[in-house]
């Protein structure tokens, strides 16, 4: 079953790939961290997933009586938002000064947005759109907190395999003449039981 915690992890690694390696193993999804880790950082979450239209249904071969599986594909669109967080705080990052913490938070997130503008034809997910990127710096302590953003939307097929209904031949035995008519209704419960009722 292709579904988002599968494909979770491609996004985590291709993110971190590309980033500097000052944000080796500080690439986070939102809920995973309690407290705030340590600067630069990048954080990913998860803000909407919608269900398309677009749903079909294979229900296999229908003269296999040995196959009980269908499979369902549901496409669907996430939409991730992609955050790079740096900070400058007076008399704690001696190399870098204010102007620098800034350039440097930037050109992270415009090298990732450009990187997934170019990202790799795959099996489990396809670019739909990237959004413009965003500044949201904040004042801190001492300081400022230099965070850019964007979103990113994928779409990918959800694929379920179901159990699917059967048919079952009933074999009557007629033995009537052939100027008589017979009606029956047959009724197969949950558990395969077969109830044949004349009408």
């Amino acid at each position: 079953m292709t579904n988002l915690l599968e494909i979770k992890p491609y996004i985590h690694d291709f993110i971190e790939e590309n980033l500097d390696t000052s944000f080796e193993g500080k690439v986070y999804w939102l809920g995973e961290r309690k407290n705030v880790p340590s600067y630069p950082y990048c954080l990913l979450n998860i803000i909407a997933e919608n269900k398309d239209k677009r749903t079909s249904r294979h229900v296999g071969d229908l003269t296999d009586f040995d196959t009980r599986e269908g499979i369902t594909t549901r496409y669907k669109t996430c939409t991730i938002t992609v955050g790079v967080y740096n900070a400058w705080v007076e008399d704690t990052y001696a190399e870098m000064d204010m102007d620098e913490a800034k350039e440097f938070a930037y050109e992270q997130i415009d090298y990732l947005e450009g990187s997934f503008e170019d990202y790799p034809l795959n099996d489990k997910f396809s670019i739909q759109n990237i959004s413009p990127i965003r500044p949201l710096h904040e004042v801190v302590d001492g300081g400022y907190m230099y965070r850019y953003e964007f979103d990113l939307t994928i779409g990918y097929n959800e694929i379920r395999t179901t159990e699917k209904e059967l048919s079952q031949g009933v074999i009557v035995e007629d033995t009537m003449d052939d100027e008589d008519l017979l009606n029956f209704r047959v009724t197969i419960d949950g558990n395969d039981n077969i109830e044949i009722e004349t009408i």
